[in-house]
């Protein structure tokens, strides 16, 4: 796929999962509230190849940076999402829970305002 199919798929990405994003800047606490449909599915895989390029390279110049940390962040927690339910590991107290490590894992990449 090219760079600017890339580019475009992204942005699509970006549109829908702003407002997810936009909470997490504000410290809300956020649940996953995209609808899971097929073409977001689709979308997602997708974007596969963002990632790729970018872990393989290290360079993200290609890409908005504002739009890709939106990438980065939602396929984190997912991610971590995942690995939680599969392997349940944090302490579940109201101080020391896994949304609360979730949300400092994510307000670190949100401290990235600039590449």
């Amino acid at each position: 796929m090219n760079i600017s199919s890339l580019k475009s798929y992204l942005a699509e990405f970006d549109k829908v999962v702003k407002e997810e994003i936009s909470n997490v800047l504000q410290g809300n606490k956020v649940y996953p509230r995209v609808a899971q449909t097929k073409s977001f599915n689709d979308l997602k895989t997708s974007l596969n190849q963002v990632i790729e390029d970018v872990a393989r390279t290290g360079d993200c110049s290609s890409y908005d940076w504002k739009v890709l940390r939106s990438l980065i962040v939602y396929r984190t927690r997912e991610t971590l999402r995942a690995m939680q339910d599969a392997y349940p590991d944090c302490k579940n107290t109201p101080t020391e829970n896994f949304e609360a490590l979730l949300e400092g894992v994510t307000q670190l990449f949100l401290n990235f305002e600039e590449k």
